[in-house]
């Protein structure tokens, strides 16, 4: 009875987690689609609600008080807060400092900052629920994309991989190249990751 009970606690949450990673997933695709179909590429992070100034967020403005460079949209008040230059990401582990991956970041009006926009991933963070997203746009050679995209994570954060391994990090396939494989996978060097098949 204990062992079924443990399962309903770890299972449901997983299971209601990549719902909600698909669906928002679906959804800001399909936007981003009729934004820029000629070069667009498939999966995408969450879809948030619009800001609003009341939730403590004003327009195309970063934690640190600078605009948006591209000036697509508005960011979320969040977590993230700007301290000696370096936005501080809070975590049960306490807070972690990282550079500011606004600073020439695309972010959408719903508050997802895409600040690494590759061929073969794309990065983003979900200022709501204060959490970074890896997508990988491959169904080949995905430790290899995964390596590059995890490189470039900690280089735009400037942060360790032990500070790294204490953020809400999702990395996973996009659902739109493999299906079986859009789960989070984790980063690769972080306890409880795993390994993508060969």
């Amino acid at each position: 009875m204990e062992q079924k009970k443990l399962l309903l606690f770890v299972i449901i949450p997983i299971i209601v987690a990549i719902i909600i990673i698909v669906l928002v997933f679906l959804g800001v695709k399909s936007k981003k689609a009729g934004q820029n179909s000629a070069q667009q590429p498939t999966g995408a992070p969450a879809q948030l609600p619009e800001s609003t100034e009341a939730a403590g967020g004003s327009a195309n403005q970063s934690p640190t008080g600078q605009g948006n460079a591209t000036g697509t949209g508005a960011v979320i008040s969040g977590p993230a807060t700007s301290k000696n230059g370096r936005l501080e990401i809070s975590t049960p582990s306490g807070q972690i400092a990282v550079n500011d991956f606004y600073k020439g970041a695309e972010i959408t009006s719903s508050g997802v900052v895409y600040f690494a926009d590759k061929e073969t991933y794309n990065i983003a963070y979900n200022s709501t629920g204060n959490e970074f997203i890896v997508t990988l746009l491959v169904n080949k050679n995905i430790e290899s994309v995964r390596k590059e995209a995890e490189a470039e994570l900690l280089a735009k954060l400037g942060a360790s991989r032990d500070d790294a391994c204490k953020l809400k990090v999702y990395l996973y396939v996009s659902a739109a190249v493999s299906a079986s494989l859009s789960q989070n996978h984790g980063l690769s060097f972080c306890p409880e990751s795993q390994s993508f098949p060969n």
